[in-house]
């Protein structure tokens, strides 16, 4: 028997006759064969593969992410390959920044050993645009939740104008003024959030000064930048954080010091997120698409695979969930009785 049409039967090819796969998979199944992956891979020069390196995977936001990817990705044909890059907490340290960068790259670089057939980058910490178009340049690349726009890769980020200016229109019409901002950092997606917040200020409160007070992005960085404040007696009536788990910590500062969320304080989070249900207040927060944004991105990368060379960006919408975390306090009941 042909080598070739054992070949053929193994990979369940039509011409070949019933009886016969039959006999070629039970002489195999007996041997104990197992089909090379990365031989078929070589012969076919493509291995059904995509990759995803992500910042931070252990966070709670890319759970739901990586499951609609999961689901896309088998619905394809495709098995999906992850590796987590060093996690950039946003603090601008410039040996932590090339730690980071470093780690980013040499992840893509395993994954690329793999021969796979495209690859998601999420959150990336300090890949520059340049960086990531030589990266396309030798698979097919989509940029999750970073707001590059490249005539090479495929984008898929959130729209940050919207997300503030719900954001900001909520607390503003619950009568707040003194809105700040808590989170800053050095990844294109944080700078997004950061100047987004400034454009909706600049839009619904004309004449008060935006306030953005430098935070990283963890729940143990919300509550110790809070408290920072709090004992600088530097407490605003209402606060959008630049994740949920900056938010919570602010939470947790306020509750230390005897105050109340949302009596005294009113606080947004971001990305809807386990620590927005996990305590009390229960969190009024930014919802991310994260399963639109895990398809959404298999979807780029197959038509990528199948010969599509035009670059496309994918905005995708967020939502605002109001809960308990956003209220009218008793300044921001002086400020409505104020108001013309």
């Amino acid at each position: 028997m042909s080598k070739s049409l054992v070949s053929r039967a193994l990979r369940g090819e039509p011409a070949v006759a019933d009886g016969t796969r039959q006999r070629i998979v039970a002489a195999a199944a007996a041997l104990g064969y197992r089909p090379n992956a990365g031989a078929r891979s070589l012969a076919a020069r493509r291995s059904n593969a995509i990759g995803f390196v992500i910042t931070g995977l252990f966070d709670p936001f890319w759970g739901e992410v990586v499951h609609s990817i999961d689901r896309a990705a088998e619905q394809n044909g495709l098995s999906a390959l992850y590796m987590s890059g060093a996690f950039d907490s946003g603090d601008s340290d410039m040996w932590l920044d090339r730690f980071v960068a470093y780690r980013e790259m040499e992840a893509i670089e395993r994954l690329l050993e793999y021969r796979i057939d495209g690859m998601g980058v999420g959150l990336g910490g300090h890949l520059d645009l340049e960086e990531l178009e030589e990266i396309a340049s030798v698979a097919p690349l989509v940029a999750m939740m970073i707001d590059y726009r490249s005539s090479v890769f495929d984008t898929v980020t959130v729209d940050e104008d919207t997300a503030l200016n719900l954001a900001i229109e909520h607390l503003r019409g619950l009568g707040h003024e003194q809105i700040v901002f808590l989170g800053e950092g050095t990844r294109p997606a944080t700078r997004a959030r950061v100047a987004a917040y400034l454009r909706a200020m600049e839009q619904a409160a004309a004449g008060i000064d935006p306030v953005v007070y430098p935070c990283a992005l963890l729940q143990g960085d919300g509550y110790e930048t809070m408290r920072s404040l709090i004992e600088a007696d530097q407490v605003p009536t209402a606060i959008v954080a630049i994740t949920d788990g900056v938010a919570r910590g602010a939470v947790i500062a306020f509750t230390e010091a005897g105050l109340s969320v949302p009596d005294d304080v009113s606080i947004i989070g971001y990305d809807d997120s386990m620590h927005a249900v996990a305590g009390q207040p229960l969190l009024t927060t930014i919802r991310v698409p994260r399963r639109e944004l895990g398809a959404t991105t298999v979807r780029l990368l197959v038509e990528r695979r199948n010969g599509r060379s035009i670059t496309s960006t994918v905005m995708l919408r967020p939502s605002l969930v109001v809960r308990d975390s956003t209220g009218v306090s008793t300044r921001a009941r002086r400020n409505l009785a104020t108001r013309p």
